[in-house]
């Protein structure tokens, strides 16, 4: 991996080879990574639990009526 500081305190981390994305950190989060889906080799069993950024959703996007909903993040 090889990685670096997109903006102060959050550093983005690459396949140093093809370039995919793999994990992203904050210091204002020390305990939190942002893993990539996509590298993921394992059954995932977690499930959404809200819709973000619905008022620029593609008109083609089918949202699931039971979840919470929000304009943005």
């Amino acid at each position: 991996l090889t990685g670096y500081e997109s903006a102060p305190g959050q550093v983005k981390y690459f396949c140093q080879y093809c370039g995919s994305p793999i994990i992203s950190k904050k210091d204002a989060s020390p305990d939190k990574v942002r893993v990539r889906v996509g590298t993921m080799t394992s059954d995932i069993n977690e499930r959404p639990t809200a819709h973000i950024f619905v008022d620029s959703k593609a008109n083609w996007d089918v949202i699931n009526a039971t979840l919470e909903q929000h304009s943005k993040y």
